[in-house]
């Protein structure tokens, strides 16, 4: 049986095929089965392309989701499916895996290996991966999976008492963390969603303006529900970019990369 390892990048406003806009299988040898932009049919959503870089006018004369979908069936046919997140990326390419003989996840593979998810980039740190492209690109993606999953395949699963030592450290290490933003500011905290306002300006680009009326705010005391009111921003972004403006460190940033994704 063939394991191949898949990524998918997609436009944030459909789900399944509808809203895929890059695909990537790689084979179990490191070949390049399919490196393919798709053009979804309709504009890809601006925190989307924040994060992956694909735009509009980079998929415009793309094959679509009908044209790729054959080719991609016979690909994925009998094959073992693997991908970081893979329920992800099978409700993504949706029927073109109905005859996969098979999925493995990576991420589920790091919570039995090492008792917690690790995000893809991190877990391909771990790896001794070098990526291939920019992350979030498809083909850079799945190249890096299939290093996590040949480093994961490697390493004993860890009993249910390791796994839980491995939270209870967890645990304790995010409590001496939350109790030292706390200290250095009351404010470097995460803000519970059901309080936060509607992002309205969620992807846009930042302007010097708002730069400026940012570092103002903070360095003024404003609450961050006050900043996320005005910015009409997420959390995630307003603390990104206090990070990026260099006024908090990034190891205070509540939303920032963690060691551990559990």
């Amino acid at each position: 049986m063939r394991t191949l390892y898949v990524d998918t990048e997609t436009s944030g406003v459909r789900n399944g095929p509808a809203g895929l806009v890059e695909i990537a299988v790689i084979d179990q040898d490191g070949t390049v089965l399919m490196d393919q932009l798709v053009n979804p049919i309709h504009p890809i959503a601006p925190f989307c392309t924040q994060i992956h870089g694909i735009t509009d006018e980079m998929v415009a004369q793309a094959p679509t989701w009908d044209d790729i979908r054959p080719e991609l069936t016979r690909i994925l046919e009998g094959a073992r499916f693997v991908a970081h997140n893979a329920q992800f990326d099978l409700a993504v390419v949706g029927e073109a895996a109905a005859g996969i003989a098979e999925s493995t996840c990576t991420v589920n593979l790091c919570r039995a290996k090492l008792g917690y998810a690790l995000k893809l980039s991190l877990a391909a740190e771990r790896a001794g991966h070098v990526a291939a492209g920019p992350w979030h690109r498809a083909a850079a993606d799945a190249l890096a999976c299939r290093t996590v999953h040949g480093w994961l395949e490697t390493l004993p699963d860890l009993t249910a008492e390791e796994r839980r030592a491995v939270r209870a450290e967890i645990n304790r290490e995010k409590a001496a963390l939350k109790a030292a933003r706390k200290a250095i500011d009351p404010r470097l905290q995460k803000v519970r969603r059901d309080r936060c306002p509607e992002p309205l300006r969620r992807g846009q680009p930042w302007t010097p303006e708002q730069d400026e009326r940012l570092l103002r705010m903070w360095r003024e005391g404003a609450a961050v529900l006050d900043i996320l009111e005005l910015f009409l921003r997420t959390p995630v972004s307003i603390f990104a970019r206090l990070v990026h403006l260099n006024v908090i460190e990034p190891v205070h940033n509540p939303y920032g990369t963690r060691l551990h994704e559990p």
